[in-house]
């Protein structure tokens, strides 16, 4: 059962975008994004990683999408832990999106991994915290994001 059903959403989130008129605006994967990356040769305004959550599977997706970005794209990353502490009282954090954001900033020139941490709504727990992470990359010199 997804998510969305566990939530009490009566859509799936492709459903949503459809009643919208915005499904054709988006494309929905679930194969690894390595092998999606060697078939597509074009960029993305927005990706959002929420695979394997290993510090290399992690490293591997958003390594691996930095080339296929247009100007001004957004990278999302979902369950970033900052420093691999827990956010929500008695839940485990997992540590490898930390991990994992911590090596490519040191190894990737311009790029910054933010958590959002608090959101406008409310997510677990009876909070607005929120496991997100905004991925940015400063072109050389200039001021705009992702080259």
């Amino acid at each position: 059962m997804g998510y969305w059903k566990r939530a009490g959403v009566p859509w799936s989130p492709r459903e949503i975008l459809a009643r919208l008129g915005l499904d054709l605006l988006v494309r929905f994967e679930s194969e690894g994004s390595a092998a999606l990356l060697r078939e597509v040769d074009q960029t993305f305004d927005f990706v959002f990683i929420d695979g394997d959550h290993s510090a290399p599977g992690v490293y591997r997706d958003a390594a691996g999408v930095l080339g296929h970005l247009t100007d001004g794209a957004i990278v999302v990353l979902h369950d970033f832990y900052p420093q691999g502490r827990p956010i929500w009282d008695g839940e485990p954090a997992l540590p490898g999106t930390s991990a994992a954001a911590a090596r490519l900033e040191r190894e990737v020139r311009g790029l910054a991994i933010r958590p959002v941490v608090r959101l406008p709504w409310p997510t677990k727990k009876g909070t607005n915290l929120t496991s997100l992470a905004v991925m940015t990359r400063q072109a050389e010199g200039d001021g705009r994001t992702f080259d």
